[in-house]
């Protein structure tokens, strides 16, 4: 839990996590799929920027866990204060951090996938 400046109630760490979680559980990621294999340039790139930010933050949430078992626990390097005032400040960067890599990874990746759904080599999505 991090306490937010501006407000008395702590925020979950994890809180967009969480979001990516109810996401990926919600019937929107199957419609992503979807609409990637037949929707709008616009639905496709709402497709890919949810998908790649649901990815995105499990690999946020994998490398987080392995940096606590890994850096902190095992290595014991860094005292309690430490290991708060660091994740505290990863609270607020890693919002950023994650949906920029997110929009980077849509704007890379739908052109890719409009060139390929437009090629006349026979390639389907559905079987790739």
């Amino acid at each position: 839990m991090v306490n937010f400046p501006f407000g008395k109630i702590p925020i979950p760490f994890n809180w967009l996590h969480l979001a990516a979680l109810l996401l990926l559980i919600s019937p929107l990621s199957m419609k992503a799929v979807e609409w990637i294999e037949k929707g709008s340039i616009e639905r496709i790139t709402i497709s890919v920027f949810m998908l790649t930010f649901i990815g995105t933050m499990i690999q946020h949430a994998v490398g987080g866990l392995l940096t606590v078992n890994i850096a902190w626990m095992h290595l014991g390097k860094i005292p309690t204060q430490g290991v708060e005032y660091v994740w505290n400040i990863v609270f607020y960067l890693y919002p950023i951090e994650r949906i920029t890599l997110a929009l980077i990874a849509t704007i890379i990746g739908v052109p890719i996938l409009k060139t390929i759904k437009g090629n006349k080599l026979g390639i389907n999505l559905k079987e790739t």
